[in-house]
């Protein structure tokens, strides 16, 4: 799969994602504002890092994305934009509750509707405290609607769909862009600081 990773200014080209940072806390900052984003050209699947923060009130700085170079992208009936990273925390103010900021995937081509699935989601580091039993993540819209509501843990045997028609780029319409944030629980102490870290693969094919 192609990826062109876009660089961190202000591009001329209508639909570049900027991470907006909204949490229900004003003591927690998230540090990302301006993000880049990646677009993939062709069908197939993308890997999202999704950095996960459990523990006390803090100011959280987010790790350096990867930064490939990629070829120029090329006209393909599939052309998506995603986030090159995702970010969440669960506060022990908050009782445990996982926020996220507002995250989008934007259908930029203009020739074809798209279907979104989550074909993967799995932890790639190993924290000291097990995370199965005590934290549970959800896909959800903004108005904490379910996208998909068992994120993790899950089976994944076969892919979990989010969205069967993100219409094709339009003129002045919103349609075909795919708002979504992370949502959840985290049942465990609160003792110390976790880092969990995921690998979300979503996957892109065209509607039929």
């Amino acid at each position: 799969m192609k990826i062109l990773n876009l660089l961190k200014k202000k591009s001329a080209l209508a639909g570049i994602l900027a991470l907006c940072i909204v949490f229900s806390t004003f003591t927690a900052v998230l540090a990302d504002e301006g993000e880049a984003a990646d677009k993939i050209n062709t069908s197939g699947s993308e890997v999202i890092p999704v950095h996960g923060h459990v523990g006390p009130h803090a100011v959280i700085i987010p790790p350096d994305p990867d930064d490939p170079d990629g070829p120029p992208l090329t006209d393909t009936e599939i052309y998506v934009e995603v986030p090159v990273r995702i970010l969440f925390v669960a506060f022990d103010s908050d009782g445990g509750a996982v926020t996220s900021p507002r995250y989008k995937i934007t259908n930029l081509s203009e020739t074809s509707d798209v279907k979104v699935e989550i074909a993967d989601f799995t932890q790639r580091n190993a924290p000291d405290a097990e995370l199965d039993n005590q934290l549970s993540l959800r896909l959800v819209t903004l108005a904490n609607e379910a996208l998909v509501s068992d994120l993790f843990p899950a089976d994944y045997s076969s892919a979990k769909l989010v969205k069967e028609n993100l219409p094709k780029s339009a003129d002045g319409s919103s349609d075909n862009v795919l708002d979504f944030m992370i949502g959840g629980a985290w049942s465990g102490s609160f003792d110390k600081e976790i880092k969990p870290i995921f690998d979300m693969t979503v996957k892109f094919s065209g509607a039929k």
